[in-house]
């Protein structure tokens, strides 16, 4: 009845039991619902299941709540990787609905399904269609792919916009397809080039690419390519390269050369401030080449907040915030009597211009780096700032 890992490897849904007939209701919605379905029992399947499916949802069901929370952090989360590649989801009885609500409301688990008894037939299929959009695929349904609008009782004008709505939703993903298709080949390109010799990558192309990413809407289906993309943009930083994102920029003139790496820099404790989690992680990569501990934060209140309550050696502020900009922030650092307020500042901008020069020098600013970082800028950054940070030579 059950796919085996014999004969298949990828599976749209794993339900772990050590009891199948307690949870046969269940498991009949689900099978008749998906394809490429594993019930088991055997842990060591489970755990082979999960490694080899690229985005799985995951079904628990043991007798207690709490045994299920325990085996998960044992032996599921150390395996979870950024992006997720799986979600899991909880069959429990009436008894422990409370106890789970608890752990789902402090975002301990996923999701969870009263099966025991299975009031709500459609429930298991819900959670699972929910949780794979967050894993960002879309799972096929052994049902028939046109409508049955007669068993919506609807009249021929209701049916005929229903139609509409479909076929719009259909070119809607397929246009998203082929923009996925699109970058999927951008990237793979670029990535051919960094390998050639004869070839440099072009910088702006692929921070254009990333920003297409970070601008489009349906970002759970994107997340493998971000990775991708980051990792790509991640071994740009190392490109001897003149492009624009190189560019530094201080308020005080200096006549030192760069040297080519300062990861010997006394730099303990950096906060990075970022709207955007994509060049947030970018950025943090760079900075992780100095062996410090960066703390990444997405908005301006998160980020005086953990001022007040921690000195940082450096603090890194983007000049476009969700509720503030950087240089505002800045102005609030250096004009409160806290421990960061001679902490030097570096602000990240897209694009330099005067205004912006001014603005950051009048803040106190001491650099100012184009996005996205790059170890030659970051580098040099560090040097400008070396007096201040007490680097070793």
């Amino acid at each position: 009845m059950y796919d085996n890992l014999k004969n298949h490897q990828h599976y749209t849904v794993i339900l772990y039991t050590p009891d199948k007939d307690i949870d046969q209701h269940a498991i009949d919605v689900l099978s008749r619902h998906f394809d490429h379905i594993l019930v088991t029992s055997d842990k060591q399947q489970l755990l082979i299941a999960v490694s080899q499916s690229p985005a799985v949802v995951v079904f628990m069901s043991f007798e207690h709540f709490a045994d299920a929370l325990q085996f998960y952090y044992t032996h599921l989360e150390p395996m979870q990787r950024t992006p997720p590649t799986f979600k899991v989801a909880y069959l429990i009885a009436r008894k422990d609905e409370a106890d789970a609500y608890h752990a789902f409301a402090i975002d301990a688990i996923d999701d969870y399904v009263v099966v025991r008894p299975l009031y709500e037939v459609h429930r298991p299929i819900l959670v699972a269609t929910t949780l794979m959009r967050q894993l960002g695929v879309m799972a096929a349904s052994k049902q028939a792919k046109k409508a049955h609008f007669q068993q919506l009782h609807l009249s021929a004008k209701v049916e005929q916009q229903m139609l509409e709505g479909l076929r719009h939703k259909k070119a809607l993903k397929e246009a998203f397809t082929h923009s996925i298709n699109e970058l999927q080949a951008h990237i793979m390109d670029q990535s051919q080039h960094l390998g050639d010799d004869g070839e440099q990558v072009d910088v702006k192309e692929v921070k254009a690419l990333l920003s297409r990413l970070c601008s489009n809407e349906l970002r759970p289906m994107l997340l493998h390519l971000q990775q991708q993309a980051l990792d790509l943009l991640e071994q740009c930083l190392h490109c001897s390269s003149q492009q624009s994102g190189d560019t530094v920029d201080t308020s005080k003139a200096t006549n030192e050369s760069v040297q080519p790496c300062v990861k010997d820099a006394k730099v303990n404790d950096i906060l990075l401030v970022d709207h955007d989690e994509v060049s947030l992680q970018l950025s943090a990569r760079c900075l992780a080449h100095y062996q410090c501990q960066v703390v990444e934060v997405l908005n301006g209140r998160e980020a005086l907040k953990l001022l007040q309550q921690h000195a940082f050696d450096l603090i890194v502020l983007d000049i476009n915030l969700d509720d503030s900009d950087g240089i505002n922030i800045a102005y609030q650092i250096q004009h409160n009597q806290g421990t960061n307020q001679q902490t030097p500042l570096i602000l990240m901008v897209k694009q330099l211009c005067s205004v912006t020069k001014q603005r950051a020098k009048d803040a106190g600013f001491e650099v100012l780096l184009e996005k996205p970082l790059t170890m030659k800028s970051l580098d040099a950054a560090l040097i400008q700032l070396q007096r201040r940070l007490a680097l070793k030579e």
